[in-house]
């Protein structure tokens, strides 16, 4: 768009487009540098999703959702898609670029962290494989346990229709299916296989 092109050009900075938008379009401003954001609200939408559009969610009411972004008119395209996924009314707000990539680079290492959670508790499997009991399997605080509620979570999160286990010669791949299509989410070592 224009915004875009005069920033090519180096006539007005990213903040200077926002600062545009939010007056012509009378979107509000929002700053999050001092705000923790619940991990709950954020995680409603995928972190591709959010990643891909330059989105994040940062609040829910009712059935209200206000969704940050770093430009409304690059947005709006996908606006219908955002607000099928999260199944609610959709409010935008503006926020500038370089906060909104901080918000979003905290949110994923969040997300890598419970991947290396959930490879922890694999190896916590794979080393205690003697152990790996009736006891194990039923505990609901156990590792097993805990590993099948975050794949539930996620699922339910990315909107998937079915859940697929899948037993490989050398591991176990979790597939989910999003708009039809098979989507890979984790591949764990064969100690999960049956």
């Amino acid at each position: 768009g224009v915004l875009g092109n005069l920033q090519q050009m180096g006539l007005i900075t990213e903040n200077q487009a926002v600062d545009i938008e939010s007056i012509c379009l009378g979107v509000r401003i929002v700053s999050l540098k001092n705000h923790t954001l619940a991990a709950d609200i954020v995680n409603l939408l995928a972190e591709d999703l959010r990643a891909k559009h330059n989105i994040l969610p940062i609040s829910k009411s009712g059935n209200m959702i206000t969704v940050a972004t770093g430009s409304i008119t690059k947005t709006q395209p996908v606006f219908n898609e955002v607000q099928k996924t999260l199944n609610s009314f959709v409010t935008l707000v503006l926020i500038y670029p370089s906060e909104l990539q901080e918000k979003l680079a905290e949110f994923s290492k969040s997300q890598a962290s419970i991947d290396e959670m959930l490879e922890g508790k694999a190896k916590e499997l794979s080393i205690s494989q003697e152990a790996f009991d009736k006891k194990m399997i039923e505990d609901p605080n156990g590792p097993v346990a805990k590993v099948i509620n975050h794949l539930l979570v996620q699922a339910v999160t990315n909107g998937a229709s079915d859940i697929h286990f899948e037993p490989l010669p050398q591991s176990l791949r979790i597939r989910y299916r999003e708009d039809g299509v098979l989507r890979e989410a984790k591949t764990f070592d064969k100690v999960f296989a049956p």
